[in-house]
């Protein structure tokens, strides 16, 4: 329309491109097109469409109207130019606690489905992701956002709105978040006083954002502290502990703020974990969703997921291109520490069982866990009984030890002789109050970890253990070994950081001395 009407539009000292080679242009040329629009709508007695700038473009053309509408055009563009002057000018004068139009700003620099996200009204929200579709872009001008919003009442009390943003390390979060986060307060016309080596922002108001990281126990108890209104969790799919983090750390703060909680990343490399039941598990019809991939990234060629797949050599059924770049939840079997395994339903009649352990992992933050086995005399070992509980004191640890033990001796007809409870060495005080119950017990044998996991790995997979309970096979699926993100590498080290299983510990230990039995 602007070459129809030989407009020439003013340049902007705010044009450029973001790093992610996202156009940014100022809204004057909004307004030029607008004007133009309003001005042939007014002749043609056509509707405007409603915009953020719209009552103002209706009020600038509104006395022209009262002219003679045969030189109205010409007349109302030769002024054109001065009026869009006078309008940029206006709208940098306006307050910052302007929140439609700061809104309006950082809605300009969002792709659509940015937008969608940025007004969800939804508490809570997922963003399922692939690689470069600009989800942490959006995270990081939501945030700036929120924490201009003023303050909340909470039963009556002013509270400050805080926001805080949690990656990979504190490091990682930086890089990735840092320097959006600065461009969103440009673009939103602000001057909050940033500390860069706290990476903490403080708004004028009162509120806060930070950045915080998750890549051990002491990043960890640093996300404590703040009653956070905004809750971002970005890369959830590598997240160390998500749910003890969300749920432990975090939740008497979601829960008595009614805090808004955004969790981001790329598909689940597993069945079960917290990610996958809020993308798409039991979890997942609390949660507002989600998703895109670099096809809803206009700034990326439109080739671009060919180009993975050629730079890759990968086909597109290849579960690392699903789950980084298409955005889905597909297992990786070759990171799960026990991808195959046999399950049962009863023990066959008459079967006798020769054997009995009892397996024990005692938990300190995380849970206590029971595992009864039997092996038959055809060698065949089978998943008795299984107990996983948390926060539980010595005598009711002590307790459940005693149940299973005389629960499963009896139903078998195994006498005490051919019984006993390994347990890890982790406290002996534990074991020595078993022990004066008359249960045989004793610490689980020294020996190489790794090997007896691949050992035991084996061993189900082959059907030689057959387990039962939903406990052992939900660890099952949820345990993983650590991966090179760099090299796109397996690395044979458990990654219990990501997820720690109990139940599992304590199968290994009885099913170990078990094998050690003829």
């Amino acid at each position: 329309m602007g070459r129809k009407y030989g407009l020439k539009k003013i340049s902007s000292e705010h044009e450029g491109e973001l790093n992610d080679g996202t156009k940014i242009i100022d809204y004057s040329n909004d307004l030029y097109d607008m004007y133009q629009k309003a001005i042939v709508e007014a002749l043609t007695k056509q509707k405007n469409t409603d915009n953020y700038l719209t009552p103002y473009v209706d009020k600038s053309i509104s006395g022209m109207m009262n002219k003679d509408r045969t030189d109205l055009g010409i007349k109302s563009l030769e002024k054109l130019e001065n009026i869009v002057k006078e309008a940029t000018e206006y709208f940098k004068s306006k307050s910052a606690n302007d929140l439609d139009f700061i809104k309006y700003k950082i809605d300009r620099v969002l792709f659509p489905w940015q937008k969608n996200v940025l007004n969800s009204d939804a508490k809570r929200n997922t963003m399922l992701c692939g690689r470069r579709s600009g989800k942490t872009f959006v995270e990081a001008g939501i945030a700036v956002f929120h924490c201009l919003g003023g303050q909340d009442i909470i039963n009556g009390y002013k509270k400050t709105r805080d926001a805080v943003i949690i990656g990979l390390s504190t490091g990682w979060t930086e890089e990735m978040f840092w320097a959006n986060i600065k461009y969103f307060i440009d673009v939103a016309g602000i001057k909050p006083h940033v500390d860069n080596s706290n990476l903490i922002v403080t708004f004028d108001n009162g509120n806060t954002l930070r950045l915080k990281g998750n890549s051990n126990k002491d990043e960890r108890s640093k996300i404590r502290g703040q009653d956070y209104s905004l809750i971002i969790i970005d890369e959830c799919q590598s997240q160390k502990s998500l749910g003890y983090v969300i749920e432990d750390l975090l939740g008497p703060i979601i829960k008595g703020r009614d805090s808004t909680i955004i969790l981001s990343g790329t598909g689940s490399i597993t069945n079960k974990g917290y990610w996958k039941d809020v993308t798409d598990g039991e979890k997942a019809p609390s949660f507002r969703h989600f998703t895109a991939t670099m096809k809803d990234n206009p700034t990326v060629p439109e080739t671009a997921l060919d180009d993975v797949l050629k730079e890759n050599n990968w086909t597109r059924d290849n579960v690392t291109f699903r789950r980084e770049y298409l955005a889905e939840n597909v297992v990786d079997t070759t990171r799960i520490v026990y991808p195959n395994f046999h399950t049962y339903k009863e023990v066959p009649e008459n079967t006798i069982m020769n054997y009995i352990t009892i397996g024990i992992d005692y938990g300190w933050n995380d849970c206590n866990a029971i595992v009864a086995l039997g092996k038959d005399s055809k060698g065949k070992i089978y998943e008795l009984e299984t107990r996983k509980f948390n926060k539980a004191d010595v005598d009711n640890i002590v307790k459940n030890v005693q149940e299973v033990w005389e629960s499963t001796l009896t139903k078998y007809k195994v006498p005490v002789a051919n019984a006993i409870c390994i347990a890890d060495n982790s406290d002996q005080s534990i074991s020595a109050q078993i022990q004066k119950k008359g249960i045989k017990i004793q610490n689980a044998y020294k020996v190489d970890r790794i090997q007896q996991i691949f050992d035991l790995r084996e061993a189900l997979g082959r059907g030689d253990v057959l387990v039962e309970s939903n406990v052992l096979t939900d660890e099952m699926e949820a345990y993983v070994w650590k991966y090179d993100e760099e090299t796109k590498q397996v690395i044979y080290e458990t990654d219990d950081d990501y997820y720690h299983p109990d139940a599992l510990a304590a199968l290994r230990m009885g099913w170990f001395y078990l094998t050690q039995k003829k």
